[in-house]
């Protein structure tokens, strides 16, 4: 293990060990320098006004942006060891008002890194991944060929990490605990170098992406190339209606599990990344062959949000997550889709109740927040009914058996009723509470523009 003196003076240069990358840090860790020559002087981290006084320097030096980026991420992460290895307390204040502003300022660095540049060539994203790869590994030539020449038009963005557990091969490592590399082959820049993925597929970064996630980072670098349903302006009028967009996201879905199951796999996942004028999220829809019958699992919903719990930036999204037994299918295939129509159109409904600054809210739709009234209800200190009756259930659900039962051809009612039978046999409402729900429900449907 290296042995730093000194959290702001530099070691001896550690020679490069077996396992790292050309340009790599790692081997001279996170406080020696590699290039003298164009190192920006003056950067500090121990204090406040160090941390603005370096931001200044880097704004008026003449160097490259992906040079400024650079020097902003090593700060950044200076930083955040020094906060851990420090025990002074005020020392430990000063470090983290530092971290923050180095912080703040990265992120704005990586904003006008995107308008600088849109998209990247699948030649540029291949440069990237020969660029990291260590000498003594083999260079993934099989999925640079297959997966990232072909394609141009990569962005590079942030990433959500939990969705790449999505992944089958990448979730079967973090799970075995396997570690490619020592702790020594890996500094804290080159833990934040992007990741790549292709459609939802982690090609490049297992291991970046595994220590990202077991130190709680939420966030990551990536270039991304996606499955995306982007309708251009000249013909978005007739797509703007909701009911069109759930159309073709459900035949596009639902023949993506049909196919998966006729091949003999065990599940079947379909994403898309939908950015249209005044609707944008992404949508991730799975399917299990597994259990004694068919279930709506409990990871499906939606949140409309653009930022999380921790004021995070996130996408909003819909999950939909099903799960059915095998024997039943080819048999019960139709009734799936039934479900399917109404769940997506239920969600995206959701989607559409929150995300004013993003452009997805629609004017009219209910946007209070519920989350007492919801935590009420899911502790028993409400009657189960009363989730029926919130405004945003009430609109989401209309919309949804509403769609479902243009699919099925019926009249709405008929799709109503089957619900709420459901609902009664799972003991969710009594008689009593369900014709309290219809009546509700079919004062809402009447201003949304239907009867039931």
């Amino acid at each position: 293990m290296r042995y730093i003196k000194s959290l702001y003076e530099a070691d001896s240069r550690d020679p490069r060990k077996k396992g790292e990358h050309k340009g790599s840090s790692s081997h001279s860790d996170l406080y020696t320098d590699e290039d003298p020559k164009g190192t920006i002087h003056g950067l500090g981290f121990k204090d406040a006004e160090t941390a603005n006084k370096g931001i200044d320097i880097i704004k008026k030096v003449d160097r490259t942006h992906a040079h400024k980026v650079q020097a902003t991420l090593v700060m950044q992460q200076r930083a955040k060891v020094a906060i851990e290895r420090t025990k002074d307390p005020e020392k430990k204040k000063n470090l983290k008002a530092a971290y923050e502003i180095w912080t703040k300022f990265l992120e704005e660095m990586k904003k006008k890194t995107q308008e600088l540049k849109e998209s990247w060539t699948g030649q540029e994203v291949a440069d990237h991944i020969k660029y990291i790869t260590p000498d003594s590994s083999d260079i993934p030539d099989y999925f640079i060929d297959k997966y990232i020449l072909p394609n141009d038009g990569w962005k590079n963005k942030p990433i959500k990490l939990k969705n790449l557990l999505k992944d089958k091969d990448f979730r079967e490592y973090y799970k075995s605990g396997e570690e490619r590399y020592d702790d020594y082959e890996v500094a804290a820049d080159d833990l934040y170098q992007e990741l790549v993925v292709y459609k939802g597929q982690l090609l490049d970064g297992y291991s970046r992406a595994a220590r990202m996630l077991k130190q709680g980072e939420k966030t990551a670098a990536a270039f991304v190339i996606e499955n995306k349903f982007i309708i251009e302006m000249s013909v978005f009028e007739r797509y703007s209606k909701l009911d069109s967009i759930s159309n073709k996201l459900l035949g596009d879905c639902f023949r993506q599990w049909v196919l998966d199951f006729e091949r003999g796999k065990k599940s079947s996942s379909y994403s898309f990344n939908v950015e249209n004028p005044g609707l944008t999220f992404d949508l991730d829809c799975s399917i299990y062959f597994k259990g004694k019958g068919f279930e709506v699992l409990n990871s499906t919903g939606a949140d409309g949000r653009d930022e999380d719990d921790e004021g995070d930036w996130q996408d909003p999204f819909v999950n939909i997550d099903f799960a059915c037994n095998p024997e039943w299918l080819p048999t019960y295939w139709s009734e799936i889709y039934f479900i399917l129509a109404d769940t997506l159109r239920h969600e995206i409904e959701h989607i559409t109740q929150d995300g004013i600054d993003i452009g997805n809210y629609r004017k009219g739709k209910p946007n209070e927040p519920d989350d007492i009234m919801r935590m009420m209800i899911n502790n028993g200190m409400l009657p189960k009914y009363h989730y029926l009756l919130l405004p945003k259930e009430v609109d989401a659900n209309l919309q949804g058996l509403r769609f479902e039962a243009k699919k099925r051809k019926e009249k709405i009612i008929y799709t109503v009723n089957r619900y709420l039978d459901q609902k009664e046999e799972m003991g969710e409402v009594t008689q009593e509470e369900r014709e309290i729900v219809l009546n509700k429900w079919r004062a809402r449907a009447k201003h949304l523009g239907f009867k039931i």
